[in-house]
């Protein structure tokens, strides 16, 4: 649940991609990234096609087929909450993660 005024932008970072998929990098949210866009006030982001997303939560990174999608923003967090800071460490991990292939 969120609350108006709950966040601060100078507290948020993004977690993306780096230009490697196999690499995530964590920027201040005061970057300019295209398709991304945040809602402070109530506590919201969005990133191209995955919608209001509650900050603190990351994106699926699979699409509707299950398909890895390995680009872009995958989420955002409150620097100064720990269990946000927790999350985007798992999201991190996911993200990065080998799939493997049919063969393994």
């Amino acid at each position: 649940m969120t609350r108006k005024g709950k966040y601060r932008m100078e507290n948020l970072v993004v977690l993306e991609y780096s230009e490697n998929e196999c690499y995530t990098n964590v920027v201040s949210a005061g970057k300019k990234i295209q398709g991304l866009e945040i809602d402070s006030e109530n506590g919201l982001w969005s990133f191209r096609e995955w919608k209001d997303i509650e900050i603190g939560e990351s994106r699926n990174i699979n699409d509707y087929h299950g398909i890895a999608r390995k680009y872009g923003v995958i989420g955002v967090y409150d620097r100064t909450n720990t269990k946000h800071l927790d999350f985007m460490v798992s999201a991190g991990r996911e993200a990065t993660k080998s799939r493997g292939s049919v063969i393994d």
